[in-house]
């Protein structure tokens, strides 16, 4: 079973009802293989009374003189990757992560408020300074500012993409990176009939790198050399000389805001131009790509009044 597969059977199981005193003697007794029984299907944990306060409570005393951050989520409202793109100038060692291999990847955060229904609709493409970076296909009122309406509601497992509609966010950012000249990017077919994985492979090197040989070919033992490994996409050249899988994509400053600047002018030429079949559920045209950026803060203490101005620039050198 694929991994796809797997998240998806996963997250068809009926939720299981687990109360919190139970996995406390779990842990107290170190109890592995229960532990680990828990993986299998989802649960719901249920807080026993014992556990809970009330707030209302004369011996409690609540502060607020200390401030801290556990989860970060920024939604941004316009088309492109505003959320990775810094106001001032970036840190010099900038570096964003394009991860095209975890596109199954599903929305974990529970209690983040994005303005709309998530599932179907996100693609997980990576990382940026500790940050999860997510791209959402939202509706065209969401990036006109109106936030009651960000996502059609589909029939779908999870919050990850289709693998149709993760190919078409594909070609689209194949697209852009081609323009840009971003390290020898090829497509081709500009809009492939079939989408699938394996025939984004074929069509385009987004998900290859092709290693320096260290030896030298007469040009058509190297043609024929290149040609195997690219057709074939196997993760190997004949006679020992590989084709490695590239399924991350170090980008810098400069890269991420040429990429971005395309995504925001090409869109609408894209869509434009796509196969009939491809916009047979008007999935490009009323949507656009949108940014997400999540993290994880493990309660991070922030707003301390001798740093709030050093936070400040930090955060505008990030965002």
């Amino acid at each position: 079973m694929d991994a796809a597969k797997m998240v998806q059977a996963f997250t068809q199981t009926v939720p299981s009802k687990v109360p919190l005193s139970t996995l406390e003697k779990e842990y107290n007794k170190k109890n592995q293989r229960m532990a680990l029984s828990h993986l299998t299907q989802q649960h719901q944990m249920e807080v026993n009374e014992r556990y809970l306060h009330d707030v209302g409570d004369s011996n409690l005393a609540w502060g607020v003189n200390d401030h801290f951050i556990d989860l970060m989520v920024m939604v941004t409202d316009g088309i492109g990757l505003h959320a990775i793109i810094p106001q001032s100038n970036p840190d010099p060692s900038y570096v964003f992560k394009l991860d095209l291999y975890q596109w199954h990847h599903t929305w974990k955060v529970k209690h983040g408020e994005l303005g709309f229904n998530p599932v179907g609709w996100m693609l997980y493409i990576g990382t940026y300074n500790q940050e999860e970076i997510w791209m959402v296909m939202a509706l065209q009122s969401f990036t006109a500012g109106k936030m009651a309406s960000g996502t059609n509601v589909i029939e779908a497992p999870s919050s990850a993409m289709t693998q149709q509609h993760f190919c078409m966010l594909i070609t689209l950012l194949a697209h852009q990176l081609h323009a840009g000249g971003f390290k020898d990017m090829q497509i081709w077919c500009r809009y492939p009939e079939k989408l699938t994985e394996k025939d984004m492979r074929e069509y385009m090197n987004i998900f290859v790198e092709m290693q320096h040989l260290t030896i030298t070919l007469d040009i058509a033992n190297a043609a024929e050399v290149v040609m195997h490994a690219i057709q074939n996409a196997n993760g190997h050249f004949d006679r020992g000389h590989r084709l490695v899988d590239r399924e991350v994509h170090e980008m810098t400053y400069r890269e991420v805001r040429s990429l971005h600047t395309k995504i925001v002018s090409k869109y609408e030429s894209f869509v434009c131009n796509a196969l009939d079949e491809w916009l047979e559920d008007s999935y490009l045209q009323d949507n656009a790509p949108i940014m997400i950026a999540v993290q994880y803060g493990q309660n991070q203490q922030i707003c301390h009044p001798n740093s709030i101005n050093k936070e400040g620039n930090h955060w505008n050198q990030l965002h």
